[in-house]
């Protein structure tokens, strides 16, 4: 009993080693299978392979800035000298060039109705039309005329702010030349047309103020003919300075009365008006030029609006002096 036992147990043990069936012998396929199956489970398991991580590709290297460039320091403005203003640069108008006033282009009634007390027969009314122009505020002055030609022919030698007188059509227009080669204008004496246009400044009565003569508003002789001055306080005995009146409304002084004034128009007609009257002429001797305005020894009727001077070019007299006109 006992030694049957023993073999028994020995005869388990391969099986269980070898895992075979404990009961019969086992086949040849059986310990074949078997071993494959102890060779597979006694290799070394691999280990799973960790998957490697993915490298990022490097990042392209950004282009550097340029170093921006130092900024040159600013230069300190230099420090400038006060500037002195000149004498002519203080004045609001030059001393040898007149101030002047731009009249509007229009049309007017030149001449005088029938019934206007003191008219001529040579003030016949007709319509005439004028452009736009500039006139002289003032009757150009002694000081003006001193400044340009360097003396003064006036006979009255009041002050530079009186009118000059005592000139000529033709010593007008030697001023004229003198003073546009000084100035690079083109001054002239204004046409008949113009000057009773800008006298009468939109009125139609014998003075621009009215009908009557008035010493309130202009500098002029006796209210009769020929009988001498009339003097006092409020009258000149000759000139006044310019402006010493009140204005007309179009803002000119002195266009009644203080000196009669030169115009660049030829005279012509007792009876009738050619169209002379809005023309200028030029350097021509002959035939008498048109002056207008009267004076400081003229009676009333002769500082009218419509009222008309002739003079030959060459006169010279201390009661006539003139005022500039420039066209655009």
């Amino acid at each position: 009993m006992r030694s049957r036992g023993w073999w028994i147990g020995l005869g388990l043990i391969p099986g269980l080693i070898l895992g075979l069936p404990a009961q019969g012998e086992p086949t040849q396929e059986a310990v074949r299978k078997l071993m494959e199956q102890y060779q597979r489970e006694a290799a070394p398991s691999k280990p799973a392979a960790t998957p490697k991580p993915r490298s990022k590709p490097a990042p392209k290297p950004r282009p550097k800035k340029p170093a921006p460039k130092p900024r040159p320091k600013p230069t300190p403005a230099p420090t400038l000298a006060p500037i002195v203003p000149t004498p002519e640069s203080v004045l609001s108008v030059r001393t040898d060039v007149p101030e002047m006033v731009r009249i509007p282009g229009g049309c007017f009634q030149m001449g005088s109705p029938d019934w206007e007390e003191g008219r001529s027969s040579d003030e016949r009314q007709h319509r005439v039309c004028v452009d736009t122009y500039e006139i002289g505020k003032y009757e150009v002055t002694q000081g003006q005329w001193q400044a340009v030609m360097g003396d003064n022919p006036s006979y009255y030698k009041s002050g530079d702010d009186h009118p000059v007188e005592q000139v000529s059509w033709a010593d007008v227009q030697t001023y004229l030349q003198k003073l546009n080669a000084r100035t690079g204008q083109n001054y002239r004496l204004p046409t008949e047309a113009e000057w009773e246009y800008a006298a009468r400044a939109g009125t139609t009565t014998a003075y621009w103020w009215g009908n009557q003569a008035s010493h309130e508003h202009a500098n002029y002789g006796t209210d009769e003919c020929c009988s001498g001055l009339v003097q006092g306080k409020d009258r000149w005995e000759n000139t006044a300075p310019v402006g010493s009146f009140e204005p007309n409304p179009w803002g000119l002084y002195d266009t009644v009365g203080n000196v009669l004034e030169w115009t660049c128009s030829l005279y012509e007609g007792n009876e009738d008006y050619s169209g002379a009257e809005t023309r200028c002429i030029y350097n021509d001797a002959s035939g008498p030029r048109s002056l207008r305005g009267g004076s400081w020894d003229s009676i009333p009727a002769r500082v009218r609006s419509a009222d008309r001077f002739r003079v030959v070019p060459t006169n010279r007299d201390n009661d006539r002096g003139f005022r500039l006109a420039r066209s655009f």
